[in-house]
C-alpha cells in the first residue's frame, strides 16, 4: 500500500501533488469543524482544543520518537513560541465561534486568513505585492463584508471571533515562513505541538469537565483529523 502511494506521487508534478495535499487537508479540516461543533455540546471549546492539541501530540510522538532529541534543537525557541501562541489563540477563538455561529458562516470567513498573511508579509517579509493579488485581497474584503453584514444587522460574537481567529492565524503563518529558513519541519512541528498542548491548558482549566467514555473518542477524531490536516 505504500509503495503504491509513493509510486503514486512519483508520477505527478509538484503542482498537482500540492492540489492533492490540500483536497486532503481540506476534507480533513472540515470533517474536524463539524466534529468541534458537535461536540462542543457536551464540552467546553477551551477544552475541546486542549485535548485536540494534546491527542495530536502523542500522535506526532510515535513518528518523531525515532529522531531522538534531534527535533528539540532550535535556534528560535521563542519564535517557536510565539508560533504556538498565535495558533492557540486562533483555535481558541475559532473553536468557540463554532459552538455559536453556523458552520458555513465559519468556514466562509476562515478564509480570510490569507488575506491577513498577505498584509503582514509586505511589512514583516517585504513581500512585494502585484496589482492581482491587491484586487484579490480587495474582493475578498468585499465578499467578507457581505457575509458579516448583508444588511443592517449588527455583528454578531461568532463572527468577530472568526476574524480574530483568522488574523491570529495570518500572523502563524508569517512566523512559520521565517522559522522555515532555518528549522526543519520535524522541529517546526514538534515545537508547535509542544507549545500549544501547554498553551491551551490554562484556558481549559477553567471550564474543566472530566469527558465521559464515549467522548474521548469523539476528542481523539478531532486531534487525528487536525493532525492530518496541519500535515498535509
Amino acid at each position: 500500500m505504500v509503495r503504491a502511494v509513493s509510486a503514486l506521487f512519483a508520477n505527478v508534478t509538484p503542482a498537482v501533488r500540492g492540489m492533492m495535499f490540500m483536497f486532503v487537508a481540506t476534507m480533513t479540516g472540515v470533517s474536524m469543524h463539524v466534529t468541534v461543533r458537535h461536540m462542543s455540546a457536551e464540552l467546553a471549546p477551551f477544552e475541546l482544543a486542549f485535548f485536540r492539541n494534546f491527542f495530536a501530540l502523542l500522535y506526532l510522538a510515535v513518528p518523531l520518537l525515532r529522531l531522538g532529541v534531534t527535533p528539540l534543537r532550535t535556534t528560535h525557541p521563542w519564535l517557536h513560541l510565539m508560533r504556538g501562541t498565535l495558533t492557540t489563540m486562533s483555535m481558541l477563538a475559532f473553536f468557540t465561534a463554532l459552538s455559536l455561529t453556523p458552520l458555513a458562516q465559519v468556514t466562509a470567513l476562515s478564509f480570510t486568513a490569507p488575506m491577513f498573511a498577505t498584509v503582514l508579509a509586505i511589512f514583516f517579509l517585504k513581500e512585494v505585492v502585484r496589482i492581482r493579488r491587491w484586487a484579490a485581497i480587495i474582493v475578498g474584503f468585499a465578499g467578507t463584508m457581505v457575509i458579516l453584514r448583508p444588511g443592517f444587522t449588527a455583528l454578531d460574537t461568532g463572527s468577530l471571533l472568526v476574524l480574530f481567529s483568522a488574523s491570529t492565524w495570518g500572523g502563524a503563518i508569517i512566523v512559520t515562513r521565517i522559522l522555515g529558513r532555518t528549522e526543519s519541519s520535524h522541529t517546526i512541528v514538534l515545537y508547535l505541538a509542544l507549545v500549544m498542548t501547554v498553551t491551551s491548558f490554562f484556558p481549559a482549566t477553567f471550564v474543566w469537565t472530566w469527558p465521559k467514555g464515549h467522548e474521548y473518542l469523539w476528542l481523539l477524531l478531532i486531534a487525528g483529523f487536525g493532525t492530518v490536516t496541519s500535515s498535509a
